[in-house]
């Protein structure tokens, strides 16, 4: 038996509103910096030039599926292919909608009460609300955030109908979200996830082969062979590639060396780099500070990615030039920092799967009825999406826009998702006894998922993260805490494991540490320091912890196994199907310990203390170990907790 069937995707779920153009944002009093029919995506990617964000009406999907069963029957053969195109996750096109909209109305907005400052509150039309009435009395809103809220309800009831008040008044606003906004200067950055036009709808390649066997009657066992592959997953890319090391600005960076000289009141460098050689001139209430200049003196200058300096914004933001704004401002210094949700993303799975089940009426004698299945995968799950989760490995979902390793070679680190087990055992099944009770059991046992393993970004490594990209972007594109070089996503318990792990660290302090990033490597070719200077000025790369004599703490599997029994008493004379069931069940009947996993983040030289726990080459005791366990939680909403008790009784009817 065979079978063919094709689909055709017509769910409008991509950003289907125009692209906004240069003229079109002038038109609308924006200032951009650009004129004609240009969309403005092409000022982040100059090959994003298609006026709409391509839609999914014509996505064809052919499956083919085929079935042999020869001889008695009692076994079949198996085989399918297919496309099959994944729904759009509605928070991605709920978030980039509202950016394309260029109109007035009564757009989304709220305001905390007690969340910033307590003093007042910014309503539409321009009203500020700083006072609160309940009855007879009026408060300032910096009194009633102190109250008890019992006392402070009947005021933030006022508030609020205060806020939407003005909200009503003023509802033909126009739309603040509007991202030519972001070009037009105003406290926003770049684009924030809008689809760029390249954008498609993410579609998965999938085969099948398999053989089924009845091995008796109301028992089967089948085998089967499933790959999966999954193509144009939406990645957040910053297209303008802010930071990147080949967006050096070497005026910009001149700039700041001479600017962190003066701030340091030293008239060379090797003055501010020598003991109490940087003495800036202390701010009124300061005390001076003394100190040998780093790097972060020189990035708190504008030696760094305009994304850490600039906050992501263009240079005339803050009122300065690209001469005067970031060294690194991106690959259009004239625009800011530009995530686009881009199509390049991928993963893949393939997994050896086989089922036995059984479903018998009086398979031994006193059991009524039984039905079982037991399933064992040996699987694995590989994506190239960066980082996400606890884990540290590749985003579980890949769908919630994630970000990748490194935003010029997207699939340069294609490694191993959180989602990946490389053993999964799952069984589960009922049992209903002759004039007695019925029996449930479920039970999960995964061997340890992955994790990634990263440099120690931003503030673990010095303090401030300032001048990052000179530390941990060991890919150059502009983003930091990059995976160890030569590592991969989700490489921890796979390529490298818990005896390995030393050997990395050592491999990687002894060939890696101290050496220059991509953004260093540009200053030294472009003759603004020698590489002994960014070397006294501590850009370079991190020096690791070693890794604990009794190795690194292994990511833990995962092991629960649930029961049930129950007893239904009958009231069919009643009423057909009318029971009363109590029973009892017990979470984790064997009460086995289970753990998350570590972060990824490996220590760098220096650390200490406690501060050394939860990390892999921290230290290796029970201690980190607890610190992950997996607690009890509200309810039953704790799988792997410990185990819990549930009393239960149920009427049908």
């Amino acid at each position: 038996m065979a079978g063919l069937r094709y689909s055709i995707d017509t769910d409008r779920a991509n950003q289907d509103l125009p692209t906004p153009t240069c003229a079109e944002a002038i038109a609308n009093g924006y200032t951009v910096p650009c004129t004609g029919s240009q969309p403005l995506e092409a000022l982040f990617n100059p090959t994003f030039t298609a006026a709409n964000v391509h839609q999914p009406y014509g996505n064809f999907g052919p499956q083919l599926g085929l079935v042999y069963s020869p001889g008695a029957h009692k076994m079949s053969i198996r085989a399918g292919t297919g496309i099959f195109y994944e729904n759009d996750i509605f928070n991605n096109t709920g978030n980039s909608r509202p950016a394309a909209l260029n109109a007035n109305g009564p757009f989304f907005g709220d305001a905390e009460i007690c969340g910033g400052v307590g003093l007042s509150i910014a309503a539409p039309g321009g009203v500020t609300i700083a006072n609160g009435t309940a009855g007879t009395s009026t408060l300032p809103i910096s009194t009633i955030c102190t109250l008890p809220i019992g006392q402070a309800a009947p005021y933030l009831v006022n508030i609020y109908s205060q806020y939407r008040a003005a909200t009503v008044a003023n509802n033909s606003s126009p739309n603040g979200s509007y991202w030519p906004n972001y070009l037009a200067l105003t406290p926003a950055v770049g684009n924030q996830g809008g689809y760029a036009t390249p954008y498609r709808t993410p579609y998965s390649i999938q085969y099948n082969a398999g053989v089924q066997y009845e091995v008796a009657k109301g028992t089967i066992v089948s085998a089967d062979y499933i790959h999966n592959t999954t193509l144009k997953i939406p990645l957040i890319i910053d297209e303008n590639h802010v930071g990147a090391a080949n967006t050096l600005n070497k005026a910009a960076a001149q700039y700041a060396v001479a600017s962190t000289l003066a701030y340091c009141n030293a008239p060379s460098f090797n003055a501010a780099v020598a003991p109490n050689g940087c003495n800036p001139t202390p701010q009124a209430g300061q005390l001076p500070n003394p100190h040998a200049a780093t790097i972060v003196d020189f990035a708190n200058n504008g030696l760094d990615s305009g994304v850490s300096y600039l906050h992501g914004f263009p240079a005339q933001f803050f009122g300065l030039t690209p001469a005067t704004g970031a060294a690194f401002p991106g690959v259009n210094p004239v625009v800011g920092q530009g995530d686009f949700t881009v199509p390049t993303g991928q993963s893949a799975y393939d997994a050896l799967q086989i089922v036995l089940k059984q479903q018998r009426a009086h398979p031994l004698p006193g059991i009524a009825s039984s039905n079982f299945q037991v399933s064992y995968s040996l699987s694995r799950v590989i994506s190239d999406a960066g980082f996400g989760g606890s884990s540290g490995a590749g985003t579980a979902d890949q769908f919630f826009n994630s970000y990748p390793v490194d935003t010029y070679n997207p699939a340069g680190y294609m490694g191993r998702n959180s989602n990946d087990h490389t053993h999964i055992l799952s069984f589960g099944g009922s049992f209903l006894i002759k004039y007695g009770p019925q029996i449930g059991v479920i039970g999960h046992f995964f061997s340890a998922g992955a994790t990634s393993l990263t440099l120690p970004g931003e503030a673990d490594a010095a303090g401030s993260p300032a001048g990052e990209i000179f530390r941990t972007d060991v890919t150059g594109d502009g983003t930091t805490g990059d995976l160890v070089p030569g590592t991969v996503v989700g490489a921890y318990m796979h390529q490298v494991k818990p005896g390995s792990l030393a050997k990395l660290v050592n491999n990687y302090n002894a060939t890696q540490a101290g050496t220059l990033t991509p953004a260093g490597q540009a200053l030294v070719s472009a003759g603004l320091f020698t590489q002994p200077q960014l070397v006294s000025l501590g850009a370079v790369k991190p020096t690791l912890n070693p890794v604990p004599a009794n190795g690194g703490l292994s990511n833990s599997a995962f092991r629960d196994f649930d029961a049930s029994v129950s007893y239904p008493i009958s009231f069919a004379r009643f009423r057909e199907g009318l029971s009363l069931v109590p029973g009892i069940t017990f979470y984790n009947a064997f009460n086995m310990s289970n753990f998350g996993r570590l972060s990824g983040s490996l220590l760098w030289s220096g650390t200490s203390g406690a501060s050394t726990l939860s990390y892999l080459n921290g230290a290796n005791n029970t201690a980190t170990q607890n610190g992950f366990r997996t607690d009890r939680a509200s309810g039953t909403f704790d799988q792997g907790g410990p185990r819990t008790t549930e009393f239960q009784l149920k009427l049908n009817f």
